[in-house]
C-alpha cells in the first residue's frame, strides 16, 4: 500500500510538472505574439536574431517562432525544434515540443496540425539557431554582440 502511495505521489508530481511547463510556454509564446508586430519580408527571406527582433519590435513567422524558441532555451531551458509547414497556398513557420504546435504568430497552441496542412522541413534548436544567424555561438547558448 505505501508504494502505491509513493508511486501515486510521484506521477501527480510529474502531471504538475508537465502542465507547469505547458503553461510557462504557452505565456511565452502568447507574449511573442503579443510584443512583436508582424512583417512580412520584402524581397529576399531573412531570418533575424533574438535580438534583432527584440530590437525592432517586428519579424514574420520564422522570426516570431525563433524568438519563442530562444526564450523557451533561455527562460525554461527547453529546446524545441523549428517546423515549416504547408499550409496549402504559403509557408508557415512554427515551433514543437512534446506533442504541442507552438504558433507565436498566430497566438496558437495545438495538438495536431490543420487540416490538409504538411511538414515540409524540420530541424532541431541548435540547427535553427545556426540558420537564424552567424552570430549564434552554440557552445556557450548565447547571442554574441
Amino acid at each position: 500500500m505505501k508504494w502505491i502511495i509513493c508511486l501515486s505521489i510521484l506521477l501527480l508530481l510529474g502531471c504538475a510538472q508537465a502542465t507547469n511547463l505547458d503553461y510557462e510556454m504557452s505565456v511565452l509564446c502568447s507574449e511573442v505574439g503579443h510584443q512583436i508586430e508582424y512583417t512580412s519580408d520584402i524581397g529576399k527571406d531573412y531570418c533575424q536574431s533574438p535580438d534583432e527582433t527584440i530590437l525592432k519590435g517586428t519579424g514574420d513567422c520564422e522570426d516570431m517562432t525563433i524568438l519563442f524558441m530562444y526564450l523557451c532555451n533561455k527562460e525554461l531551458g527547453i529546446k524545441t525544434e523549428l517546423i515549416i509547414v504547408d499550409v496549402g497556398d504559403t509557408f508557415h513557420c512554427i515551433s514543437y515540443y512534446n506533442g504541442i504546435y507552438y504558433d507565436p504568430t498566430l497566438h496558437g497552441i495545438y495538438t495536431k496540425l490543420f487540416e490538409g496542412s504538411k511538414i515540409i522541413f524540420k530541424c532541431n534548436y541548435d540547427v535553427a539557431m545556426i540558420y537564424a544567424t552567424r552570430f549564434y555561438s552554440k557552445g556557450e547558448n548565447k547571442w554574441l554582440n
